[in-house]
């Protein structure tokens, strides 16, 4: 891992440490057993072999506001996951749900992203070339299919929906004539070592008048982003810090904004999400840096906004609350 990482945005080094939290290897025999599990296994088995123990930092970008984690995984033992975690997880989530929940959450977020895309374009999805970065079995391109748009997609998984072509199982895959009037890159960028070249090789597909559409979890509210487990998201990201990595991948922001969303985990709860539309915007130079906008904010909510966030995510607000009883002894 990298002992001290440098922002993968704006590749500033002098990040500020505002939190940390120290995370212990299950035991042997239940290193399979559960979500949480399987990753804590990841963390000491793949990435900190022969350590038992990890004290893990939350960092906070001053550039450009976008907060990760210090150590880091580097891009080969990101990968390393993948080959151990998939196919095993595929579907899984932090509690088990039936088969036709779990479907009936992925065709709403499929409609829910087709929505989403057609309000904030403002023109009319029908027949466009759609590729899906990172969509698992492609199972958001539902609604794309039925309004006659061929999709393709990019993804380790080998499990398809019909009517859904795999082009490759990373962008290297890709062929670099391959051009989309859409890129849908929903619930990615948070996993990724490196997810500003990733949108920059995605920008590169992209038609003339062609859009991409990014959407994130929204993390950073009342703490720092420290989760059960330092394996699953990397990245944390404000509207701030989306903004920017857009802008300088060479794209306009058409629209950047906080949304309620249907999580791609929790079988239809609703989180707070960050959803953007972009557009290729030629010659653009490098954005300035916005300083860490939003996050510090978010950190450190007034009442107001606290009693607002309630009233509009009150499921994500008691699983905050019941992880900060669960865990607030083992972060600083």
């Amino acid at each position: 891992m990298i002992e001290h990482p440098s922002c993968p945005l704006c590749q500033a080094s002098n990040l500020r440490a505002i939190g940390s939290r120290r995370y212990v290897a299950p035991p042997a025999d239940r290193a399979s057993a559960a979500y949480v599990n399987r990753r804590l296994a990841v963390l000491f088995d793949l990435w900190c072999p022969g350590r038992s123990e990890l004290e893990v930092t939350s960092l906070l970008c001053d550039g450009c506001g976008l907060i990760i984690y210090g150590p880091r995984p580097s891009q080969a033992e990101l990968d390393a996951k993948y080959n151990v975690l998939h196919g095993r997880s595929a579907g899984e989530s932090p509690a088990a749900a039936p088969v036709a929940v779990r479907e009936a959450t992925h065709g709403a977020r499929a409609q829910e992203i087709y929505r989403t895309v057609a309000s904030l374009s403002g023109r009319q999805l029908v027949g466009l070339r759609v590729l899906d970065y990172g969509g698992g079995s492609g199972r958001l391109m539902a609604p794309f299919l039925q309004s006659g748009c061929p999709c393709d997609l990019v993804d380790l998984s080998n499990d398809q929906i019909a009517g859904v072509r795999k082009v490759g199982s990373t962008l290297d895959d890709l062929p670099a004539a391959s051009t989309y009037d859409l890129i849908i890159a929903s619930h990615v960028m948070e996993h990724v070592a490196d997810p500003l070249a990733i949108v920059r090789a995605l920008a590169a597909h992209l038609q003339p008048d062609g859009q991409m559409f990014v959407e994130v979890p929204m993390e950073v509210w009342g703490r720092p982003p420290l989760h059960p487990e330092p394996v699953t998201h990397v990245n944390f990201f404000t509207r701030t810090s989306l903004r920017y990595m857009l802008e300088a991948a060479g794209l306009r922001v058409v629209r950047c904004r906080y949304i309620s969303s249907v999580h791609p985990l929790k079988h239809g709860s609703r989180f707070a999400a960050i959803k953007a539309l972009a557009v290729r915007a030629p010659g653009a130079g490098r954005p300035p840096l916005p300083g860490p906008g939003d996050a510090e904010a978010l950190l450190s909510p007034l009442p107001l906004q606290r009693l607002r966030s309630a009233l509009r995510y009150p499921r994500a607000v008691a699983s905050s609350i019941g992880y900060r009883i669960r865990s607030g002894l083992g972060r600083r």
